[in-house]
């Protein structure tokens, strides 16, 4: 904990990365769950069937069951949604499968009363991507499936539902996209450091919400 800001990075070191981590709200009111998970990227072709769209879906429904079973509120992913945006290598290539198989995978969680809040990483950070990730995942902007999330901010209106923040119960929650707008580049680090501020707002402090601050760091 830094200054009252809690920091969740995922490194990307390997071609293949799965963490699941359910964290417990610090308050002074009843305790409440929330889940992170990261990268759920799949590169072989040959098992396509079970995990389409380089995605994996058959591990994303093993979390999800365990993300049910804890109770947890909702479920942030810290990037890398697909592998590539499109599909497989030697497999067709339109439709473009990557985001779209990733949202369909969230599923369960909005059956089970669940939110579901991602943020891109490098595998899905072109301008095409962008516009993707703000139409298949409506509640990055406060819409469906937001499940109790609400507040919905964002630093301008090129990176709504990209770069946003939310409140749920006493905390607030940035999740802040590492790229430029409508570009596949990384962010600068001051231009992340602009979108907090707008995005923590001064209702945090005036309610004395507990901050959870979300990034990735780009490999």
């Amino acid at each position: 904990i830094e200054k009252g800001r809690f920091h969740l990075k995922t490194v990307i070191a390997l071609a293949l990365s799965f963490t699941m981590y359910v964290g417990v709200s610090l308050t002074w009111a009843e305790p409440w769950k929330f889940g992170v998970m990261s990268d759920t990227q799949w590169a072989n072709a040959a098992d396509a069937a079970n995990n389409p769209g380089t995605v994996a879906v058959g591990i994303i429904n093993q979390l999800n069951q365990q993300f049910i079973q804890h109770g947890v509120k909702f479920v942030l992913q810290v990037g890398d949604l697909d592998d590539k945006e499109t599909n497989y290598t030697g497999l067709p290539q339109t439709p473009r499968l990557g985001i779209s198989t990733r949202a369909a995978a969230a599923q369960a969680l909005y059956d089970a009363g669940i939110g579901f809040f991602p943020v891109r990483g490098n595998h899905e950070g072109s301008a095409l991507a962008a516009t993707e990730v703000q139409n298949f995942f409506p509640q990055t902007q406060g819409g469906t499936n937001s499940f109790g999330a609400t507040s919905f901010t964002s630093h301008s209106d090129n990176l709504r539902g990209l770069s946003y923040s939310f409140d749920y119960k006493n905390a607030r929650f940035m999740l802040l996209d590492q790229f430029t707008p409508g570009h596949a580049q990384q962010g600068g680090g001051g231009e992340v450091g602009l979108q907090e501020q707008p995005l923590l707002g001064d209702g945090a402090i005036a309610h004395r919400r507990q901050v959870v601050q979300v990034e990735i760091a780009r490999p």
